[in-house]
């Protein structure tokens, strides 16, 4: 996927993945957990093709469940 935006960008852009615990903010069930997620996540940034070109951004929310 991330080889697939590349081609749409210049070339020195970089991107920032934002991972989401949408399970714990109340909208539903995902197709891959929040843990799923930061070790898919955390394979793609420790390639070597991908290193300097995402960032990852986790955001904590502190909502409050009902």
């Amino acid at each position: 996927m991330i080889d697939l935006l590349i081609g749409y960008y210049p070339l020195y852009t970089r991107f920032v993945l934002l991972i989401m615990d949408m399970e714990f903010m109340g909208v539903g069930k995902p197709l891959y957990n929040f843990q799923n997620q930061i070790d898919e996540l955390a394979i793609i940034k420790g390639n070597a093709a991908y290193a300097n070109l995402i960032y990852p951004l986790y955001l904590q929310t502190l909502a409050v469940k009902k």
